[in-house]
């Protein structure tokens, strides 16, 4: 399989369409398909790091491969990108930014967008987190080309990633890059010379756009669930180190809550019980025991639990 597929690569060298690769975004999965491209074929390629400072990783080995790193203010590298006069392959690799309708009317410039769901489910922010909350069985990744209508752009392939019970944000995010990686392996070739197909994405109804402001139960753990959907809840926010919805709260007689760390384990019981001791909220029921530990009251509310 890997020997077909090189001898492919070998083959699409000759005939690529672009002159040079731009991957606008961040993390890991952004430099290995800055990398893949750059060591399969014959091409300029150009990182965009979009976090909010340098990222040593990035800016390293990006050196290490000769490809050029770019970091500084968004409208200046879209104004340089604009200006490119030859034909460009934009990849935007998870990447919060929006592509100005400028680049993307440039006739030289594809661009091409890594969606962590399967479109048309959850487009938007933080995908990984609402399919972790909405108890979906699974999820996915979407690779798309970009239309000014965000996450709406033809499909060109897509990966299943399946979601558990023990499934967090965190997690899925990892197994989705994984996906992710794979299944740009097997469409950058078609890409680069131009033979890619993609289809229109279907058409469903009642399908919510997940904006950067919106967090899963506006950051509030209900009491009132059943204690599957408390996990959800509790896994939809872990992002391990990192917490981009912030610090979720519980209310329990008329205060709010926040919490350092959770426990969920599996138990005998059925029926729900829910119980404070110290800094301890435990919720059982359904099968699982919950245990929110280091408990800290931050405020009264007007609608207490």
């Amino acid at each position: 399989m890997i020997n077909r597929i090189e001898k492919n690569l070998r083959k699409w060298k000759m005939e690529q369409k672009y002159n040079k690769a731009i991957i606008i975004g961040l993390g890991k999965i952004a430099f290995r398909c800055a990398e893949k491209i750059k060591r399969s074929f014959s091409i300029e390629v150009e990182l965009f790091d979009v976090n909010d400072e340098p990222s040593r990783f990035l800016s390293s080995n990006a050196d290490k491969c000769n490809i050029k790193y770019l970091f500084g203010d968004k409208q200046e590298v879209f104004d340089l990108i604009e200006k490119e006069e030859s034909a460009v392959l934009l990849l935007s690799v998870y990447n919060p930014l929006i592509i100005p309708a400028n680049i993307l009317d440039k006739p030289g410039i594809t661009a091409v967008n890594l969606h962590h769901s399967l479109l048309p489910f959850h487009p938007g922010m933080y995908s990984e987190a609402w399919a972790v909350f909405e108890q979906d069985e699974y999820s996915g990744i979407t690779w798309h080309f970009v239309t000014p209508k965000i996450d709406a752009g033809d499909i060109i392939i897509q990966k299943k990633v399946p979601i558990n019970d023990r499934t967090t944000s965190y997690s899925l995010l990892y197994d989705m890059n994984e996906a992710a990686y794979k299944a740009f392996e097997e469409i950058i070739p078609a890409i680069m010379n131009g033979s890619i197909k993609a289809f229109r994405q279907p058409q469903t109804a009642n399908i919510s756009f997940h904006y950067k402001k919106d967090k899963p139960n506006n950051g509030i753990l209900d009491l009132s669930w059943d204690t599957r959907k408390i996990s959800s809840f509790l896994r939809a926010y872990d992002y391990f180190a990192a917490a981009p919805f912030g610090s979720p709260t519980v209310k329990w007689n008329g205060e709010m809550y926040t919490w350092k760390k959770y426990k969920i384990t599996p138990c005998d019981t059925a029926s729900k019980k829910i119980s404070v001791a110290g800094q301890k909220l435990i919720a059982e029921g359904s099968g699982l025991k919950i245990v929110l530990t280091g408990l800290e009251s931050c405020g009264t509310c007007s609608d207490p639990a």
